[in-house]
């Protein structure tokens, strides 16, 4: 999960994650939910290899500074992400990893 340094006057993104990992589990998802350590670096995070990436709103342009494969990024709309709609993002999760075969 990336961030921003207002996303915390929206949704607080710890409870957000929570959210998501415990729908995760509830469906009986293999995946690990972290969240971003590197305050948004685009170069960190590149390095660190990740499958999917789940992007706040207002990341968009980070991500299309660098060479990311564009299709295992996943881009929340502000509605879902301020009402802690979690769905959404598992929604998009499970098409981008049936796009790609990651698991």
């Amino acid at each position: 999960m990336q961030s921003n340094a207002l996303s915390h006057v929206i949704v607080d993104e710890d409870e957000y994650i929570a959210l998501l990992r415990t729908r995760v589990e509830s469906l009986g998802l293999p995946w690990l939910i972290e969240k971003d350590t590197t305050y948004s670096d685009a170069k960190e995070i590149q390095e660190q290899g990740f499958d999917i990436i789940l992007a706040i709103p207002g990341l968009k342009l980070m991500f299309a500074s660098r060479k990311f494969d564009k299709n295992k990024i996943i881009h929340l709309d502000y509605f879902s992400y301020a009402t802690k709609d979690v769905n959404v993002a598992v929604h998009k999760l499970k098409s981008v990893i049936n796009a790609n075969k990651i698991f």
